[in-house]
């Protein structure tokens, strides 16, 4: 920690380097905090830390549910007209508190609304259901719970073939809510989501399916809306290969192709390990935050892995229909999708360098010849 006189802060901030800057922020900073309510910073595969440092301070977004960018700025305006980070200010004249915040823990995490639960909060007014309301809808609910690239478009096509589960769409992002506002009967969010069964579903006996991100499901458990789905249950799909999921990801924020059909890719994907890695990072809190949210809420759940539906689609089909009452004799088989497997020689290459880099920064990388003693291996991380 610095040790500033206050006649000598603002000359020795300036005369910090960016690396100086980012290690003296680093132990305050919330890492999942900041990509959670910066969802386009975590959509960019860009590393928090360093998109913090330079650049969200300047458009005020914070580091940490524990500092305001803004209220530091209001108070010490000539931070602004400098380019003097606010919270590197706060840390090194102790008007930040010295407590080291490290990570947040996902239960920790899945308390908090994010920017998407706020979006539809306001459009709706904060309509989210009718006083008394406490049943939704009596028939069988499957939610795919997800993160980004880990399959869950895939096994939602295999369950719509066998016609025993409804198309299941993102119904619960702030779009698809927001167009429901309009020349309809939609006034509260419950309304919304009944109309979207009824559309679906109609008087079939169809399961009434839907995704739903880390962030949606305690969006749903926090207004009360999964309880009043008494036969819902939720399959969790996830990868085996994280490596290989966030370079999925990573290549598809480049190239705007987000699946195996439709128009071509946008823009070339370049290769780069902290995307990667950030993306890693998001994926794995994700699906830590899921298992939390399922265990708290108590709701029925089965685990399957991507790898396992493309080794076997009808047997990972069958168990998921089995969760809402479907025997297996009962559906039809379940036929190839639109959505095929995308991965080619392309993701495999940057699965390599990914793992090779990383072997190289933490020192697993024989050849580089480290000491236990020299710190070398850990720049960078």
């Amino acid at each position: 920690m610095l040790k500033l006189r206050p006649n000598r802060e603002i000359r020795k901030l300036r005369g910090l380097k960016p690396e100086e800057i980012k290690e003296l922020i680093r132990p305050y900073f919330d890492r999942i905090y900041y990509l959670r309510e910066n969802p386009d910073v975590a959509a960019a595969g860009i590393d928090p830390l360093e998109h913090y440092a330079f650049t969200g301070w300047r458009e005020r977004r914070d580091p940490s549910d524990a500092f305001s960018t803004a209220l530091h700025l209001d108070r010490h305006p000539r931070l602004d007209r400098l380019g003097i980070n606010p919270f590197l200010h706060a840390i090194v004249t102790r008007l930040f508190p010295a407590t080291e915040f490290g990570q947040a823990d996902p239960l920790d995490m899945s308390l908090r609304p994010n920017s998407h639960e706020r979006q539809i909060f306001d459009t709706y007014q904060g309509r989210i259901r009718r006083y008394g309301q406490e049943l939704i809808s009596e028939r069988p609910v499957l939610m795919i719970a997800f993160t980004n690239r880990c399959g869950s478009n895939l096994l939602c096509e295999y369950l719509e073939t066998t016609g025993q589960v409804s198309a299941m769409g993102e119904i619960l992002n702030a779009e698809a809510a927001r167009a429901a506002i309009g020349p309809t009967d939609v006034e509260y969010f419950t309304d919304y989501l009944i109309g979207i069964e009824r559309h679906l579903c109609g008087d079939s006996g169809r399961a009434f399916g839907f995704k739903a991100s880390w962030d949606q499901i305690a969006m749903l458990a926090r207004w009360g809306i999964l309880d009043g789905y008494p036969n819902l249950k939720v399959v969790h799909i996830h990868r085996e290969d994280i490596i290989a999921q966030a370079v999925s990801f990573h290549i598809a924020l480049q190239t705007g192709k987000w699946a195996s059909f439709g128009d071509g890719e946008r823009g070339e994907a370049v290769f780069d390990f902290c995307s990667v890695r950030t993306l890693i990072d998001n994926i794995t809190m994700g699906n830590a935050a899921i298992d939390v949210l399922l265990n708290v809420t108590g709701h029925e759940r089965m685990k399957l892995s991507y790898e396992a539906l493309l080794a076997d689609p009808q047997a990972a089909v069958e168990r998921a229909l089995a969760m809402i009452g479907a025997s297996p004799g009962s559906a039809p088989a379940a036929t190839p999708p639109r959505f095929q497997r995308q991965a080619t020689g392309r993701n495999a290459e940057f699965r390599r360098l990914f793992v090779e880099e990383f072997r190289r920064r933490h020192g697993y990388d024989q050849s580089a010849r480290y000491t236990p003693h020299d710190p070398r291996h850990l720049v960078g991380l």
